[in-house]
């Protein structure tokens, strides 16, 4: 599914196909890559994200990971997936009562 779609753009769709109870795997492809659109790109519950730049080397590779039960993201994607899950784990830490805080595993 392409991110930007006209009537519905592709994240949009995403969420509604996946709300709806199906267990339809989505690949997302687009011309963007801003942190911005693949942080929505990771909210939208997509298996994958291939640039349409990259189409030629990747979508062979990312339809088949998917196909698996797997998934497929660039490095960047990747790292955005990573800021983000390391920022909310940061967040449950700042949030957490003072004596939880630091307390290390023996």
């Amino acid at each position: 599914m392409d991110v930007s779609m006209p009537v519905v753009d592709g994240l949009l769709g995403a969420r509604k196909i996946l709300a709806s109870g199906s267990r339809t795997k989505l690949l997302m492809l687009s011309v963007y890559d801003s942190k911005d659109v693949l942080a929505d790109l990771v909210d939208s519950g997509a298996c994958g994200f291939v640039l349409k730049s990259d189409a030629a080397r990747d979508l062979i590779a990312a339809v088949n990971a998917i196909c698996a039960d797997g998934t497929f993201f660039t490095p960047k994607t990747a790292e955005v997936i990573l800021d983000r899950q390391l920022g909310r784990l940061q967040e449950q830490r700042d949030r957490a009562p003072a004596g939880r805080k630091g307390h290390a595993r023996h």
